[in-house]
């Protein structure tokens, strides 16, 4: 669902503006700006709303892992095992409450950097799992992009084990 504009939005609007010309104002006046005075908390918040403004798309209709665990427990759980959460730069999938993803690496593949993109939507009383495994966009951004070797299976099966058995953090086996 799209992000409606909040007093916290517009607040984070006006001072990254406000700042921004300030920053500008002493750099045309010949006047020192260290990239630490720039307004990058504000701008990440603008940022997350321009990302859910812009790129949500619809659901697609991939294999889910369903669990009656909250979106709390799943964070929780997951986080503590290697999942980064808040994937900035994923397209947001229409319902999606928490986005995330862990690497590995597996020598076996043709693109063996890879990645377990975690996707969770609340269901009113279960939480549905979707999870894909696929080349990771640091390392292989052509083969992320055009979702060459892309499992679903594996990866729903990962996040059920580790929802179920948690183990620490490391190769996601």
């Amino acid at each position: 669902m799209i992000q409606s504009l909040t007093p916290e939005l517009i607040a984070a609007g006006v001072t990254f503006l406000t700042l921004l010309i300030d920053a500008l104002r002493r750099y045309h006046n010949d006047e020192e700006v260290r990239i630490y005075q720039l307004p990058w908390i504000e701008f990440r918040a603008l940022f997350e709303f321009g990302r859910r403004l812009f790129f949500t798309i619809d659901r697609p209709d991939h294999p889910v892992l369903t669990t009656d665990k909250t979106l709390s427990q799943i964070k929780t759980e997951l986080g503590k095992q290697g999942v980064k959460w808040r994937h900035r730069f994923a397209y947001v999938y229409e319902g999606e409450e928490l986005n995330g993803y862990i690497y590995y690496y597996d020598p076996e593949r043709d693109h063996p950097h890879r990645m377990i993109h975690l996707r969770v939507f609340d269901e009113g009383a279960l939480r549905e799992i979707q999870a894909h495994e696929e080349p990771h966009w640091y390392h292989h951004p052509i083969a992320h992009l055009r979702s060459d070797d892309m499992e679903f299976v594996p990866a729903n099966e990962w996040a059920k084990r580790r929802l179920e058995n948690a183990v620490p953090v490391g190769y996601p086996n």
